[in-house]
């Protein structure tokens, strides 16, 4: 078989172009999927767990009232979820928008006592994070962290909000903690603007 043999499933505005893996197969593992399951061919979406090429369906979720689409077998990726997991069938939360933070979710608090806000796409993070980076105007460092004033995980206004900053010299020579310093300066003082102990959180983006 030439190595380079792609899957020749297609359709008017679209083809596939998947490396084959058996010699005697004309198209990928996920459209002889779409074949046998009797489906018209369609684009495939995703690649399931194992990296095999997983049929695209357009049949509903079986679990009642779920409006997701089936991802393989009778579910949708999320009842698929908790089926693997081995923990009861449960109505999948569905996604409400945030009234403070444009494009996140509503929060929700997890066992640590952060809460946590979500995309449209699936994307997570930490609530403390997202409003940190709203006041700040900019995306949190590696070496930055956000301190609940309070000592209250989930409550995250702006005025409860401390940025630190885990950023630590190499070493105690002095020319490292010159270095040291002008790095902080350039990092969070680059105009010289500021009196020392003046340092603070300063909201500069609207929400």
């Amino acid at each position: 078989m030439n190595q380079d043999a792609k899957c020749q499933a297609g359709g008017d505005d679209w083809c596939c172009l998947s490396k084959l893996r058996r010699p005697t197969s004309t198209m990928c593992e996920g459209h002889q999927q779409q074949r046998r399951a009797g489906v018209p061919y369609t684009p495939l979406r995703f690649r399931s767990p194992n990296g095999v090429a997983a049929v695209r369906q357009t049949t509903p979720c079986e679990y009642p009232g779920c409006p997701n689409r089936k991802v393989y077998g009778l579910y949708c990726g999320a009842h698929q979820m908790q089926k693997h997991r081995g923990t009861p069938l449960r109505p999948i939360k569905q996604w409400v928008p945030s009234d403070t933070l444009p494009g996140w979710s509503q929060p929700w608090v997890e066992t640590r006592g952060y809460a946590w806000v979500s995309r449209k796409n699936g994307i997570k993070r930490a609530e403390h994070r997202v409003v940190m980076e709203l006041m700040i105007g900019r995306e949190l460092l590696p070496d930055e962290n956000v301190h609940h004033l309070n000592g209250v995980r989930h409550d995250n206004r702006p005025e409860n909000l401390e940025l630190w900053s885990t950023l630590q010299p190499p070493g105690q020579r002095i020319h490292q903690k010159v270095d040291y310093a002008w790095e902080l300066i350039r990092r969070y003082d680059p105009d010289h603007k500021r009196e020392p102990g003046a340092i603070s959180n300063t909201r500069t983006s609207s929400w």
